[in-house]
């Protein structure tokens, strides 16, 4: 599923269409709907029109939640995407590790992100380790790390 996703967000729309449809490369549990809904995802990457975005987008709402918050960054659509980061479908370690992603930028750049990082155990994690992260030291958006945290999720006394 890696090289997919990687193809899928990253990469050409047209390999991961490629892979998506190749019977030793796709990803075997993927159901008839999980399919559809990657494709009609791609097909909005490749074309870029507001028509396949809303199709893309209603169809990753019930099969992908991870893929349908992806989607709404890479279409633009912040508010939607913090919206989908609290989907309860979302487990904490699979919200913690889609912040990472590379395409999440404006989402890591956004304040809200503070509260989501808290929600998935992050905020904690940096605190019991002492060591914040280093995208946020990016002098072009400058962050006090632990004023951020401790807004978004006080530290327990």
């Amino acid at each position: 599923m890696r090289r997919f996703e990687l193809s899928a967000i990253d990469g050409s729309p047209e390999r991961a269409l490629t892979i998506l449809h190749d019977p030793e490369q796709k990803p075997p549990y993927l159901s008839e709907p999980a399919v559809a809904s990657l494709e009609a995802f791609l097909r909005a990457r490749q074309t870029r029109t507001a028509a396949d975005q809303a199709r893309a987008l209603h169809l990753l709402r019930p099969t992908y939640p991870r893929y349908l918050v992806m989607a709404d960054v890479l279409f633009g659509r912040l508010d939607d995407a913090f919206t989908g980061l609290a989907d309860p479908r979302l487990d904490p370690e699979a919200t913690g590790q889609l912040l990472f992603e590379p395409l999440m930028v404006p989402v890591r750049q956004d304040p809200r992100f503070w509260p989501v990082a808290a929600r998935a155990g992050l905020v904690d994690y940096w605190r019991r380790r002492g060591v914040w992260p280093d995208f946020r030291r990016d002098p072009a958006h400058p962050i006090d790390c632990q004023r951020a945290a401790d807004r978004a999720a006080p530290p327990r006394r």
